[in-house]
């Protein structure tokens, strides 16, 4: 409603601001969302590199301990061989107080005493030391007997300073298969919150695998990483931690040790089941949360995730700045748009006066005044309304000569493009066709007409020779050849009064006026009319084989152009064939008509043989009665010669 109380000038001027601000938002929208996407995939791809230079950072620290166990396994493998006198005594076993592995509670073990330089091992530990003194790492000595290996020396003591004594690892476990395999095994695992690397050796005695040694370090990751991870920063606020594969957080800024297994995060974390990728969480898991980005990766070699965790609001910081300052921008641009269109409104309105006026003319009388031509944009207005009055003139005069029935006229060039004459044109060419459909009309009618009469003259030839079969021949091909205006005819009907001899007989032949005398035998297989009895089809050629056919004249002879072959058709059973030569083209409704004439010749045809067959028979009967009448009247007449 409102609308519609504005000026023109001041609706275009709403449609174009609507314009540019739908324009504004759909591309500023397509344009921001684009953008976002290829911030969210920069980051996430730096946030990989992050992380691959923190894996680095780890494996570093992971080789430097696996140097340094494997430097103390060896020491503790050249100690041990060091003693040339390592032996086991044949004397009776004697007990050792041990732990049950499963239960936790004491157990006798019987063990044989080890003996090194004539000293007992038993509570003996200067090996053990001297590798730890040297080595800085854990070591223990292990005995087999029937249960396992038991730990009867070490150097990892408990809270009370006590040496861990008596500690088995049953025969059963992965340990013992590879160490009496006389194999190293090496094992990382997690004790009081700590991760140990661990390496178990055989102990060879007489050759035999008799007792295995056993060296650890606790890994120095976490200690010496979270000085490192706490001085990476990413954005604002992002920071990197390492949560291990049950939730836990082994190095983390503020929450170290912490166990995240039942937070949503986590959750989602194991729901991926991903070596590597990035996806949203919110955090803190309260009513007031933000949106953060977690990148991670699975880092199988410490059985955790290096994650990286940034604020959603940080990644797209930048990226909203720079949109707002494009908006403001626009809006500006807007506004003094709008006071551009005014201005130039306001210094336009008298020409639109003057444009107005001859626009109102020529929708009444078609015609104005010739506009002069202004030095501005307008100029080629005023040539339009110039333009527009001198077609209208013209259209008249295109109207009045249609009026005339004057068809066919050319449009001048000015009026091509114009789409009143279009339509006159279009008019025009109705006008022409309608002129050409009446004469077509005319046409179908006498084609009509024409087989229609055709159709009476011969359905009358038809039922007037049907006692003599080579007059009704002669007389169906004389007037088929004059009624199509062709050369040459020829009609056959077949002759299957042998079963085994069926053939088509040559029953007439016309040509330029004549009737021709030809007598012609022609069975199924042969030639063009042969074809005629198997196919059951019409044959039309423009192409005649050479020498198939001549058309005899005064002239001489001579071949036809067009040879027309149609079978005589009757519940499609071939009775004949009709074949006619022209030198014209046949036309298709002569082709059509011929055919119909084919089916009533056959259904004559039909009907001569079964009347003939039939009196031949009826007089075959008489016959035999009267010589049956005769037999008798001799047989009378005997004997009464007798009597």
């Amino acid at each position: 409603m409102i609308l519609k109380q504005l000026n023109i000038f001041s609706r275009v001027q709403l449609v174009i601001n609507s314009i540019l601000v739908i324009a504004f938002i759909i591309v500023g929208l397509l344009v921001y969302f684009d953008a976002r996407e290829d911030v969210y995939v920069e980051t996430r791809e730096q946030m990989y590199l992050e992380i691959e230079e923190l894996s680095h950072v780890i494996d570093i620290y992971r080789v430097r301990d696996r140097d340094i166990l494997n430097m103390a396994a060896n020491f503790g493998e050249y100690k041990i061989n060091e003693y040339s006198d390592f032996e086991e005594s044949d004397s009776a076993e004697i007990d050792f107080e041990a732990v049950n592995p499963i239960t936790k509670n004491p157990m006798n073990i019987k063990i044989h005493e080890w003996f090194v330089d004539e000293m007992s091992l038993v509570d003996n530990f200067y090996i053990v030391d001297e590798i730890k003194t040297l080595s800085r790492v854990n070591a223990s000595i292990y005995q087999k007997t029937a249960k396992g290996y038991v730990n009867i020396s070490t150097n990892i003591v408990n809270t009370q300073e006590d040496r861990m004594l008596g500690d088995i690892v049953l025969n059963s476990s992965d340990i013992v298969q590879t160490v009496e395999s006389g194999n190293l095994y090496r094992a990382r695992f997690n004790k009081n919150k700590s991760w140990y690397q661990t390496i178990y050796k055989p102990i060879y005695i007489d050759g035999k695998i008799r007792g295995m040694y056993f060296v650890s370090l606790k890994e120095r990751i976490g200690r010496a990483l979270k000085a490192i991870f706490d001085k990476r920063k990413y954005f604002k606020d992002g920071y990197a931690f390492i949560m291990t594969k049950e939730g836990r957080l082994t190095i983390h800024p503020k929450e170290r040790g912490m166990d995240y297994s039942k937070t949503i995060m986590f959750d989602k974390l194991n729901k991926l089941d991903e070596e590597k990728g990035t996806f949203m969480y919110l955090w803190p898991e309260t009513e007031l949360t933000d949106s953060w980005y977690l990148s991670f990766k699975y880092e199988k070699s410490i059985n955790s995730y290096v994650c990286i965790a940034f604020p959603k609001k940080e990644v797209f910081k930048h990226l909203n700045n720079r949109f707002l300052y494009i908006t403001f921008w626009f809006a500006l641009f807007v506004i003094v748009f709008q006071f551009a269109l005014v201005y130039l409104n306001s210094n336009r309105k008298e020409k639109i006066k003057l444009v107005s006026k001859s626009i109102a003319k020529i929708a009444k009388d078609g015609r104005t005044e010739k506009l002069g031509d202004p030095e501005d944009e307008y100029g080629q207005v005023y040539s339009n309304i110039n333009l527009i009055s001198e077609k209208y003139t013209m259209l008249e005069n295109y109207v009045n000569k249609l009026v005339n029935n004057q068809l066919g006229m050319n449009l001048p060039d000015i009026l091509k493009n114009d789409v009143i004459a279009n339509t006159l044109t279009k008019v025009d060419k109705k006008l022409i066709r309608a002129d050409k459909l009446e004469k077509e009309g005319d046409k179908e009618a006498n084609l009509r007409k024409w087989e229609s009469d055709g159709l009476s003259k011969f359905i009358g030839i038809l039922q007037q020779h049907t006692d003599n079969i080579q007059e009704l021949s002669y007389q169906l091909v004389n007037n088929l050849v004059v009624y199509l205006n062709a050369n040459q005819g020829a009609l056959f009907f077949i002759n299957n009064e042998k079963v085994n001899d069926v053939y088509f007989e040559q029953m007439a032949t016309y040509a330029y006026d004549k009737k021709r005398l030809i007598t012609k035998k022609i069975y199924p297989e042969e030639g063009l009319i042969g074809r005629i009895y198997n196919e059951k089809k019409t044959i039309y050629l423009s192409e005649i084989p050479k020498n198939y056919i001549k058309i005899t004249s005064g002239l001489g002879e001579l071949e036809p152009n067009y040879l027309l072959i149609v079978p005589l058709l009757l519940n499609m059973e071939v009775y004949g064939a009709l074949e006619i030569a022209s030198f014209n083209k046949f036309e298709d409704y002569q082709i059509e008509f011929i055919e119909k004439i084919g089916e009533n010749i056959a259904s004559t045809i039909n009907n001569v043989q079964i009347n003939t067959r039939t009196r031949k028979l009826l007089e075959q009967s008489q016959d035999q009665k009267d010589q049956k009448t005769i037999v008798q009247s001799k047989e009378v007449e005997s004997k009464s010669a007798r009597r």
